[in-house]
């Protein structure tokens, strides 16, 4: 399905973010109901909006774009202008009728696989 107005676009973006919490939450039991929030469309910052909690947990500035078109310089560019000096920024996104990926700064990325392989390991 093509969104072709502003507010079909909004839906899409709104139902994507939601389904990102939904993830999340699923992987960390010790998330309640509200630690993660989605932030409504067209404001300025972050997409999820994390409580203190769900910082420890998940520690990423997330900028979500359900596109079929990615410019992902700009959503690169726009997730770290948007987050903060604590939460990594990443973008999560996906086209209709395919499965979400994410970007991540490569150093993180080799950081949490050698913590994975840390644990693993032992």
């Amino acid at each position: 399905m093509v969104a072709n107005s502003p507010q079909a676009r909004k839906g899409k973006g709104r139902t994507f973010q939601k389904e990102i919490i939904r993830e999340v939450m699923a992987r960390f039991p010790e998330l309640e109901p509200g630690d993660i929030e989605s932030r409504s469309m067209g404001s300025a910052g972050i997409d999820l909006m994390l409580s203190p909690k769900a910082k420890t947990f998940f520690p990423y500035a997330v900028e979500a774009k359900f596109q079929e078109h990615l410019a992902f310089w700009q959503a690169i560019q726009q997730a770290e202008s948007n987050g903060d000096k604590v939460l990594t920024p990443i973008v999560v996104f996906k086209r209709s009728r395919s499965k979400p990926y994410v970007i991540i700064d490569l150093q993180r990325f080799l950081e949490l696989t050698r913590n994975d392989y840390n644990v693993w390991k032992n």
